[in-house]
C-alpha cells in the first residue's frame, strides 16, 4: 500500500499494482489498465491522490511519472515533466509528485523542484509554477494545504511558505 484517500463514501488505495477504488460500498473496475505498461506502479509509485470536492475526478500523484486524472473510471489524462506527457505542454517542474491540493477547479502539485497551480480541466494551459524564485522557502514541497481565508499553506523541506493572494510569507526555525 503507497498511499489511501477517503473522500465522502469513496475510499482510493494506490498500490505497486496500480489504483483501485471502493465507491458507494462497491469495488470500482480497472478499465485503465491498458493505459499502463506491465509494472508502471511499480517503476513510478504512487505518492498520493485527491479527488474533487464532488468525487468525479481522482488525481493519483507518481514519483517519476508526474501526474493522472482517473475520470468515470478510466484515464482521460496524464501530466507530467519527461516524455511520459501525453497530453503537456505543461509547466509541472518534476515527475516527482509528493503532494495534491484540489479546490474546486484548481489543483496544486508539489513536487521535488516546486509547486505548480493548473487551473481548469485542460492539460495544455492554465499552469503556473512557483519555486524559490517566486518566493517558496524551500523547492521540496512535501505539503499543501488551503485554510478558510483562502491562503495557500505550502510545507517544504526548509519551512512553510503561505500564498496570500500573489504575496509569499515563509517561516523557518528561525521564526520560531
Amino acid at each position: 500500500l503507497n498511499d489511501a484517500y477517503i473522500n465522502a463514501g469513496e475510499l482510493w488505495i494506490g498500490t505497486d499494482k496500480g489504483v483501485s477504488g471502493i465507491v458507494d460500498g462497491r469495488w470500482l473496475t480497472t478499465s485503465y489498465d491498458d493505459w499502463y505498461i506491465d509494472g508502471f506502479f511499480e517503476f513510478f509509485p504512487v505518492t498520493t491522490m485527491a479527488s474533487t470536492p464532488g468525487g468525479d475526478s481522482l488525481f493519483v500523484a507518481t514519483q517519476g511519472a508526474g501526474v493522472g486524472r482517473f475520470y468515470a473510471n478510466e484515464v482521460d489524462g496524464i501530466t507530467g515533466a519527461s516524455t511520459y506527457a501525453e497530453w503537456g505542454p505543461c509547466v509541472l517542474p518534476s515527475d516527482n509528485v509528493y503532494s495534491i491540493c484540489v479546490i474546486g477547479d484548481t489543483q496544486w502539485y508539489g513536487t521535488d523542484k516546486g509547486l505548480a497551480r493548473h487551473d481548469g480541466h485542460e492539460y495544455g494551459e492554465g499552469w503556473t509554477a512557483y519555486t524559490t524564485k517566486e518566493g517558496l522557502v524551500d523547492n521540496f514541497v512535501q505539503a499543501i494545504a488551503m485554510d478558510a481565508e483562502g491562503k495557500l499553506w505550502v510545507g517544504t523541506r526548509g519551512g512553510i511558505s503561505v500564498l496570500d493572494g500573489s504575496v509569499w510569507t515563509s517561516y523557518t526555525t528561525g521564526e520560531g
